[in-house]
């Protein structure tokens, strides 16, 4: 994602001279400030039930939104931000109009992919988005907050320049405010890693961590204030597509639990019961010829640990799905997150146990080796 001028100069690119610099920074400080301030409208331009098993794992972004920069533009900014004092050796205190950037190469350090939101020598990758989702919401949610974040930094600047402050001066003041306001947005480091949890909630950074968090505060007054600013939806839209987008999440664990529920029943627990028959039977032939066959009983108890445990999981989860689940779509949304999801993963725990331990011949779907490597 980038912005270009009406003659396709892209905006995101460092420039060669001193005033396409303080251009390059006016805008990334934009990016900042939209990102930071409507992190959660951007939340919600991810939101999905598939991309909520992405997230967090997987070499994905975490849930919490935040801006990768790499370490030498983040060493600009802060000498930007803080004055001097921040800057190291390798970086000299920018003065806008008068300085020309150090070269920033592309960083390359970020092999991870654990930001959301980082930058690529000139274009931001809003890396958080699953593969299967339409990018038309996340790039509507990234442009609308952008449109907020550049009006308001034009507001500012012109308020400077009534004042009589110079153009240089004014850009110079307005961005180490900027830049210092939105310096926690920033992040380099590993997103998997239990202390950046810790640093974002010490940060203020909101971490809505699957889509029914998300969507409640779809109709939160900053979250809906980003889009009725420009018209680009109003409060009655925004509301209904929160109604839209909860009943999706809803029917679409609803699909998933019944297939869950059918699979288990038709395909996986005859098989599994066969084999624990079969097994039984080998059992007691070996006790029959050698008399223990301590072995073959503790293999036969796990399996059977296995397919009692695939039997009463089935059984939750089918209550589950049957059970009433709300009177609002949050509430429907709310109840197939905390019951039918975790209902599911029981059985999921089960059943790949029993892959494990079941005869690959009599297995009837493919197993992750087979999906993985040989077909």
């Amino acid at each position: 994602w980038s912005l270009c001028d009406s003659d396709g100069h892209n905006l995101l690119n460092p420039g060669e001279t001193p005033m396409k610099n303080a251009q390059f920074l006016v805008f990334l400080a934009a990016v900042l400030r939209a990102v930071h301030k409507h992190s959660v409208n951007l939340r919600l331009g991810i939101i999905g039930a598939s991309n909520d098993h992405r997230l967090g794992a997987n070499e994905a972004p975490p849930a919490v939104i935040s801006v990768y920069l790499g370490e030498s533009l983040s060493r600009i900014i802060r000498a930007i931000a803080y004055g001097k004092e921040a800057a190291d050796d390798s970086v000299e205190p920018v003065e806008i109009g008068v300085s020309v950037l150090p070269d920033i190469p592309r960083d390359l350090s970020d092999r991870n992919r654990t930001s959301p939101f980082a930058f690529t020598g000139n274009k931001f990758e809003f890396r958080a988005l699953g593969s299967s989702q339409n990018i038309a919401t996340a790039n509507i949610v990234l442009n609308a907050a952008m449109a907020c974040a550049l009006d308001d930094i034009a507001n500012m600047l012109e308020a400077e320049l009534a004042k009589g402050t110079p153009l240089n001066a004014a850009i110079q003041s307005l961005l180490a405010r900027l830049f210092a306001e939105h310096m926690p947005i920033v992040f380099d480091g590993n997103g998997y890693s239990e202390e950046w949890l810790a640093e974002a909630e010490r940060r203020g950074l909101p971490n809505l961590k699957d889509t029914v968090a998300a969507l409640a505060h779809y109709g939160d007054k900053d979250v809906m204030e980003v889009f009725a600013r420009h018209n680009v939806l109003s409060p009655r839209e925004m509301l209904s597509r929160q109604e839209i987008l909860l009943e999706s999440y809803t029917h679409t664990l609803s699909i998933e639990g019944h297939t869950a529920l059918k699979l288990g029943r038709t395909r996986l627990l005859p098989a599994a019961l066969g084999y624990q028959a079969r097994l039984a039977e080998a059992v007691a032939s070996a006790a029959a010829l050698v008399g223990d066959a301590a072995e073959e009983k503790a293999y036969f108890l796990r399996v059977r640990a296995e397919v009692s445990g695939l039997l009463v999981a089935l059984d939750a989860l089918e209550a589950a799905l049957a059970a009433p689940s709300g009177e609002t779509a949050l509430a429907r949304a709310a109840y197939a997150r905390d019951v039918v999801l975790p209902a599911m993963n029981v059985c999921r725990e089960h059943a790949d146990a029993l892959e494990c331990l079941c005869s690959a011949h009599e297995w009837p779907l493919p197993s992750y080796a087979e999906l993985l490597w040989l077909h």
